[in-house]
């Protein structure tokens, strides 16, 4: 494998991954409301542990930052 066919597959996995969560979000919202949905269970738990907020702020700027 090179490296340009495994950084195609990882952007293929990464669509994938978004895809799949945003419509396991939806289903999980019209079966059992937003209490469920994967942002208010991450707002929830980050509520309670504000680390959360600020490891989810570091991940995206590793992500981001050039």
């Amino acid at each position: 494998m090179t490296t340009e066919t495994a950084r195609k597959m990882t952007g293929v996995i990464i669509i994938a991954l978004a895809i799949a969560l945003v419509i396991y979000d939806i289903v999980v919202e019209m079966k059992f409301g937003t209490p469920a949905t994967i942002s208010q269970v991450i707002f929830d738990t980050a509520s309670k542990n504000p680390w959360i907020a600020l490891l989810a702020g570091i991940l995206v700027g590793h992500w981001f930052w050039r």
